[in-house]
C-alpha cells in the first residue's frame, strides 16, 4: 500500500514523501500543509470578517495583505469543492478509494490549495478529537 500512495501525484492530493515504522509506531514524511485541516480552516474562518478594522477604526494592514486569511467567500468554497473533487477523481482514476473523505481528512496548503489526505495509514495524526467512539 504505501509503495503505491508514493506514487501519488496530484495537487489536490496531500504528497507522501516517505514513511518509517521500524522498531515502534508508523512515521509519515508527508507535503506540508500551512493551514492544517479544512475542518479547521473553517471554523476559524467564522472569527474572520470585520475583525480586520481595529479599535481605532483604521484598518489592520497585515490582515490585508494576507489573502489566506481575508474572509471567506461563495466562490472561495465553490473553489474548494472543485479542488477536492478534482483530487478524488484523480484517485478514481489511479483505482484508490479513500473510504473517509471528511473535511477532518482535507487539508489547506498556501494559496487556499486543498490537499486529500489520510489515506488510513495516518489517522489521528493532524486531529485527534476528531475520532472518538461513541457508545
Amino acid at each position: 500500500e504505501f509503495n503505491l500512495l508514493k506514487q501519488v501525484n496530484h495537487p489536490h492530493v496531500i504528497k507522501l514523501y516517505g514513511a518509517c515504522s521500524q522498531d515502534g509506531p508508523l512515521y509519515l514524511i508527508v507535503e506540508y500543509a500551512k493551514y492544517g485541516s479544512l475542518r479547521s480552516f473553517l471554523r476559524e474562518s467564522r472569527k474572520v470578517g470585520p475583525s480586520y478594522v481595529g479599535s481605532d477604526g483604521n484598518r489592520n494592514s497585515s490582515y490585508l495583505d494576507n489573502p489566506d486569511e481575508r474572509a471567506l467567500t461563495m466562490g472561495d468554497l465553490i473553489s474548494f469543492a472543485w479542488q477536492i473533487s478534482r483530487g478524488m477523481q484523480y484517485l478514481a482514476e489511479m483505482k484508490l478509494v479513500h473510504r473517509d473523505l471528511a473535511a477532518r481528512n482535507v487539508l489547506v496548503a498556501e494559496g487556499r490549495k486543498m490537499k486529500i489526505s489520510d489515506f488510513g495509514l495516518s489517522r489521528d495524526v493532524y486531529e485527534e478529537d476528531s475520532y472518538v467512539k461513541r457508545s
